[in-house]
């Protein structure tokens, strides 16, 4: 099997000629959807009975991957409405310009937090609080924020 026939979830094998499987779109569904073959037009869950457009599902990036990718854009969506301004969704990480820190440094401070809680996840097997997914999605925001800031600081 090629990487991108590789299942994503040993457990739900596809039907045979389809690609892969990954968990459904849908928040509210814990199920499977069947990455189609090339050809076909929707993707399919047969627990909440969902379809989707394949051409999420095509061979330009990991299907997984592209989905986190998605699920971190609602996300900062939701998060920019609770620390940001209308102004300003990222308001809250240009405060730190108030005590003389640079914005992405500052930003970056907050992403090697992240690296220091999974760090311990690696040494101990656990955290007390925070997942370790969150934590890495939290560190994958935080690049991607400091990175829009360091490039505006560089403007």
């Amino acid at each position: 099997m090629g990487i991108g026939e590789r299942f994503l979830d040993e457990q739900a094998a596809p039907a045979p000629g389809y690609r892969a499987a990954i968990r459904c779109p849908s928040e509210e569904c814990p199920g499977i959807v069947v990455a189609p073959r090339a050809g076909v037009e929707f993707a399919y869950c047969p627990q909440c009975g969902g379809a989707w457009d394949a051409g999420r599902f095509g061979s330009s990036g990991h299907p997984e991957y592209l989905q986190l990718l998605d699920d971190m854009k609602a996300l900062h969506v939701k998060k920019a409405a609770d620390y940001g301004r209308d102004d300003d969704p990222l308001a809250n990480l240009r405060a730190s310009a108030q005590v003389g820190i640079e914005p992405w440094r500052a930003t970056w401070l907050r992403a090697k937090d992240k690296v220091t809680r999974i760090d311990t996840f690696c040494v101990k097997g656990t955290l007390a609080n925070e997942g370790v997914e969150d934590s890495l999605k939290d560190l994958a925001a935080y690049c991607l924020l400091a990175l829009v800031l360091f490039r505006e600081a560089q403007a």
